[in-house]
């Protein structure tokens, strides 16, 4: 029976430790050239051109508008919305690598050292408005951005993406220029 126990106990702590993300940092910033978007206008996430048979962008534009949704904007069409909204995405894929000593315990003791690495991956979403009617081949200059970096150990994009999304809109609209500071698991 104890044996069975065990087990459970293992196998729960498992479960429990993979729910467990790791913790990363951020910060989102916002910019505005004549004051923050009126927050009960409508928008469209359109693709650069570049971006346009991209089923990843697809993925992106879905997570942006659900964030867009939540804080007041009216999805619309190209043609009808108020605002066009343009997402641009990178990440460090290589990374960061360090190395570091770790000390290793036995009942409270140091007995020894274990090196560790880690790699940390810079990750970038930006978020742009402008105005209705703006041909975006031609005038690249917004009337708003908000600018989301992080750093964490994941190489994958789309793992982080949501989490990203989410914190375009961390304090939104936010003061323009100033930097607003947060954490998040991974």
């Amino acid at each position: 029976m104890k044996k069975h126990i065990g087990y459970f106990a293992a196998t729960v702590l498992i479960f429990t430790l993979q729910g467990c993300g790791t913790p990363f940092k951020g910060t989102t910033t916002f910019f505005y050239a004549n004051g923050p978007v009126n927050d009960s206008a409508s928008a469209a996430v359109v693709p650069r051109a570049s971006q346009a048979n991209s089923l990843e962008w697809g993925t992106y534009r879905d997570q942006i508008e659900s964030q867009l949704q939540e804080n007041g904007l009216e999805i619309e069409s190209e043609q009808a919305a108020d605002y066009l909204v343009v997402i641009d995405y990178a990440i460090d894929a290589s990374g960061e690598t360090s190395t570091y000593a770790k000390p290793r315990y036995y009942e409270g003791n140091v007995v020894g050292i274990t090196n560790e690495t880690r790699t940390i991956h810079q990750r970038s979403l930006m978020v742009s408005f402008y105005r209705k009617g703006t041909n975006l081949a031609t005038d690249t200059k917004p009337i708003a951005q908000i600018r989301v970096l992080s750093a964490g150990s994941s190489n994958e994009l789309a793992r982080v993406m949501p989490i990203l999304a989410r914190q375009a809109f961390y304090k939104w609209p936010g003061e323009s220029g100033k930097v607003y500071n947060w954490t998040a698991t991974e």
